[in-house]
């Protein structure tokens, strides 16, 4: 189901199992965004696909327990650390539940031409699609710093395509200090890379 909330407390609430699509879910979305005056540019595109999905509501209530227990997991991390902290977030491009940590150092970044200045930070998450893994990246990554101080565990850095560390769910998942190691990991990294995060 996806549920569309307001802050006076109306909902409405859309039911994944009745055929519904990925078009007609988001012109639902975006008409009652739209009548509470959310006007926006979307880019109804993103959205498109006419074909209805069965779900399996057994593995929908497996990936919402598992994001549950990441959930405790990454607020205990979350409110165990000091500064500038984002919340926790669910993104929707991966599904992946991700916090962020703001250091004081900030970064002149370029993309297609454009100059923005950035602070660093650290972020700490889960990605849960195929072989799913915890993270924690640093941005600006200080490699030379960063890939010569061991993790703990089976935890390990991580160059092939985006540049960060990473723990395996498989390795924690299920286990009775399975918390405990991903605390540790992620606690590991930001003592690591706080000093190369602050002015």
């Amino acid at each position: 189901e996806v549920k569309f909330a307001t802050s006076t407390g109306d909902f409405t609430v859309y039911s994944m199992q009745d055929g519904m699509t990925g078009t007609r879910l988001a012109d639902e979305l975006i008409d009652d965004a739209a009548g509470l005056g959310f006007e926006g540019g979307y880019d109804r595109e993103k959205f498109e696909n006419d074909e209805p999905r069965v779900y399996d509501r057994n593995v929908a209530a497996g990936f919402l327990a598992t994001l549950t227990s990441v959930h405790h997991v990454m607020k205990a991390q979350h409110d165990s650390l000091q500064g500038d902290l984002g919340r926790i977030n669910l993104w929707p491009h991966g599904f992946d539940l991700a916090f962020e940590w703001y250091g004081t150092r900030v970064e002149t970044y370029e993309e297609e031409g454009e100059v923005t200045e950035h602070p660093s930070q650290l972020n700490f998450g889960w990605y849960p699609e195929g072989d799913a893994y915890f993270y924690s990246n640093p941005w600006p990554f200080e490699g030379e710093v960063l890939l010569s101080a061991d993790l703990p565990g089976p935890a390990r850095w991580h160059t092939d395509g985006w540049e960060g560390s990473m723990l395996a769910f498989a390795d924690v998942a299920g286990k009775d200090d399975g918390a405990e190691v991903v605390r540790t990991y992620w606690q590991r990294v930001f003592d690591l890379a706080v000093p190369t995060l602050t002015a």
